[in-house]
């Protein structure tokens, strides 16, 4: 079981409280049963692209829900494996949900 709510940068367990010039942010929001699903919420407001690592939750995969560079609202995927992180594009928001 995770937190009810974990907070990152673009490495896991390290949000850039300590930087005040930083204008990124990322967290993770634990489901609360067991058929419900985890959110992990990667925000970059930097205007470069940025490599977010996402958490690993045993059984489960990552699904964008929601990428706002899209140009819409939203960029459904299939279920993927984003090991190697994913990369958030400038001024932007992508929300993923996981799957079992």
């Amino acid at each position: 079981m995770i937190p009810d709510i974990q907070w990152h940068g673009t490495r896991l367990g390290m949000p850039p409280w300590q930087s005040p010039e930083a204008r990124y942010i990322a967290f993770t929001l634990a489901p609360r049963t067991e058929t419900e699903t985890a959110l992990h919420v990667l925000i970059n407001m930097e205007c470069v692209p940025l490599r977010f690592q996402l958490p690993s939750l045993p059984g489960r995969r990552w699904t964008i829900v929601i990428d706002t560079a899209a140009g819409d609202a939203g960029r459904p995927s299939e279920s993927v494996c984003y090991d190697s992180g994913f990369d958030v594009a400038a001024r932007s928001i992508v929300v993923f949900e996981s799957v079992g």
